[in-house]
């Protein structure tokens, strides 16, 4: 009887621990064209299954993570002032899964200023 308790929990415990997950998880990595990681790229979601916008920075190798989004389709907007954005529509977040966004790469980008006369005295 010890053997098929034992067996009874290996088969079927797991799989009730994982189908009480009610949320689900997204994560990636984000590189410039030439394959250097992308750090503080600001990573946000929105969906309507989401209340309000929720989002994340890159780290030191340029990977990201956001956990505990509720199922359904999202909108991924990727930005850093440095680089033009990248949006990515309907990524799917799945119950008690973790998503993974294909390798997001970003494109430097120029931004034109005014210029700026600095004088001083002695």
């Amino acid at each position: 009887m010890k053997f098929n308790c034992s067996v009874f929990l290996l088969l079927f415990v797991p799989s009730v621990i994982t189908a009480q997950s009610t949320t689900g998880n997204l994560e990636g990595s984000v590189f410039d064209l030439t394959g250097a990681p992308v750090v503080g790229a600001d990573v946000t979601v929105i969906s309507p299954n989401l209340q309000g916008m929720r989002g994340v920075s890159t780290d030191e190798i340029g990977f990201f993570r956001l956990l505990a989004l509720p199922s359904g389709s999202y909108t991924v907007s990727v930005r850093h002032i440095s680089y033009q954005p990248a949006t990515f529509e309907k990524v799917r977040i799945w119950l008690g899964k973790t998503t993974t966004l294909p390798e997001v790469r970003l494109r430097q980008s120029s931004v034109e200023m005014a210029e700026v006369v600095v004088s001083g005295e002695r």
